[in-house]
């Protein structure tokens, strides 16, 4: 379950990065300054398959994929809220909510190890 979590977080970073980088070059910081932040972005992504590859060796894969593409989901969700201004109405909120109660419950009844 560790090397899921960690997969989750280190995806997460990447997404970060990714983003910053993306902003970065919009602003117009230097080339070296976005691609270096890219590289970073592609390094933390890779690290982050090879700790989903670990937590598929532990776990099902079914529950595995489905509680990391849907952090990934949840937390892309939450951060354009707050940072591209998108909206969310109460229908939204809810259903990320329950999105996010059933990977938290998905992730914790599939512990085998």
């Amino acid at each position: 379950m560790g090397y899921l979590i960690s997969s989750v977080v280190f995806g997460v970073a990447g997404i970060v990065l990714g983003i910053l980088s993306y902003w970065w070059s919009e602003i117009g910081y230097a080339y070296s300054y976005v691609s270096c932040l890219g590289a970073a972005a592609s390094i933390v992504f890779l690290v982050s398959f090879a700790l989903l590859e670990y937590a598929l060796r532990c776990l099902e894969f079914g529950g595995v994929f489905t509680v990391w593409a849907g952090s990934m989901a949840v937390v892309l969700t939450i951060f354009s809220v707050f940072f591209w201004g998108e909206s969310l109405n109460p229908l939204g909120i809810v259903s990320v909510v329950i999105a996010a109660g059933g990977l938290i419950g998905l992730s914790l009844s599939d512990k085998n190890t």
